[in-house]
């Protein structure tokens, strides 16, 4: 069964990226992004509620974002010239979540201004990293940006744009 389950996730995975001149393309549950192509992109958990995903400047796999901290797995790989992002799908607001910390938007503009030291903890699952809680077309979603101690400006810029590049192009399944 579970050889059937990854064959499908693995199969809707091909058909919902693509390469543009802006990077790779991924869609799933209803949420798009946009990743350069050098970059990788687990697809959302299917063990895990609420469900996540992690895209990295790093190899991660789909296993990376199963069991307890899932993305942890990945998160612990960050290397030190490295960058990801753990998306987490909190589904229909207000209705998925007891929190009016939501309400925050994710940075429009700014180079430095994710980087606020605001936003910036050592999470038990997520390491040290910048989080984020917005709302996008009704959907609460959850975002880290982890960043390696030795990751160049652009590769900052990178993951700045990862978060920036997300849209939520319908309700959750």
């Amino acid at each position: 069964m579970r050889t059937i389950v990854a064959a499908l996730a693995l199969a809707a995975l091909t058909a919902c990226v693509g390469d543009s001149e802006e990077g790779t393309r991924f869609a799933e549950r209803g949420i798009a992004l946009t990743a350069p192509s050098t970059w990788s992109v687990t697809g959302f958990s299917v063990n895990v509620t609420p469900h996540r995903l992690v895209a990295a400047s790093y190899d991660v796999r789909a296993a990376d974002v199963e069991g307890d901290c899932g993305g942890q797995a990945a998160v612990t790989r960050l290397p030190r010239d490295g960058a990801y992002l753990v998306l987490i799908d909190y589904g229909a607001y207000p209705r998925s979540v007891d929190t009016d910390d939501f309400g925050e938007e994710r940075p429009t503009s700014g180079r430095d201004e994710p980087f606020r030291r605001d936003r910036f903890a050592h999470f038990e699952c997520f390491g040290p990293s910048h989080a984020f809680l917005f709302v996008i077309e009704g959907r609460a979603l959850q975002a880290h940006l982890g960043i390696g101690s030795d990751a160049t400006a652009e590769r900052r810029d990178e993951a700045v744009e990862v978060l920036r590049s997300i849209i939520v192009e319908r309700d959750p399944p």
